[in-house]
């Protein structure tokens, strides 16, 4: 089973992404800011969900460039899925070495989709 941190501060959508990923065979856990998901992030998860707007003006590119620096417990090429409503925010997630951009609205089934893409690539 793949374990997933999932950081959004949209209490309602993140938890029937949760929802439906759990249904999907993932173990899902929801952080709603950075400061939860930093003391959450360890070395069992096998993603990283993370919207790009975050509360008190952060963004979800921050903790991104931290894993890939190796500044937290996690390995620092574990795959990462940048989400916003605002695609511009795309080139800003991909220059940071986000595995995958998704614009809002998605399916749940489609982000499972590319879960299981970037396992499979991942090995």
């Amino acid at each position: 089973m793949f374990k997933v941190l999932l950081i959004d501060d949209e209490r309602t959508a993140s938890h029937l992404l949760k929802m439906s990923l759990e249904l999907d065979g993932f173990k899902v856990q929801v952080c709603p800011s950075l400061d939860h998901a930093r003391k959450a992030l360890n070395e069992e998860f096998n993603f990283v969900i993370i919207d790009y707007n975050l509360p008190q003006k952060q963004t979800g590119t921050t903790l991104l460039e931290e894993i890939r620096r190796g500044e937290h417990p996690i390995p620092a090429d574990t795959p990462v899925i940048i989400t916003s409503g605002d695609d511009r925010c795309e080139p800003i997630a991909m220059r940071a070495n986000a595995n995958l951009f998704l614009p809002k609205p998605f399916s749940p089934s489609e982000l499972s989709d590319h879960l299981i893409r970037l396992a499979q690539q991942n090995g």
